[in-house]
């Protein structure tokens, strides 16, 4: 179908015009609202059953990934932990990345 422009000129009172688009400017706004926070209500179940089955996103297990380099890297940098210490932390570092 075409697209086409439309140009509607009212003349008179159109108080009852104005008071409909308010109307329907009032409801629409309510709608929207109504359908976010549906929408949000929705994410939220869906995220919890995702955290309750352990499932995770890709980007979490990245950034689970990241932080236990970045620990391990600590440690050992820090010069405090003997080599024991040193392979427990890199133990617990790859055993956490495979269990998340």
């Amino acid at each position: 179908m075409a697209k086409r422009e439309v140009e509607i000129n009212i003349t008179g009172d159109t108080s009852d015009a104005q008071a409909s688009i308010n109307d329907l400017e009032r409801e629409t706004r309510k709608s929207f609202d109504k359908m976010s926070e549906v929408a949000k209500k929705e994410a939220d179940e869906i995220a919890d059953a995702f955290k309750k089955t352990g499932i995770r996103m890709e980007k979490d297990i990245k950034q689970s990934s990241v932080d236990a380099r970045r620990h391990y890297e600590k440690i050992k940098k820090s010069g405090t932990a003997l080599s024991k210490g040193k392979r427990r932390a890199h133990d617990g570092k790859t055993g956490k990345i495979k269990k998340k």
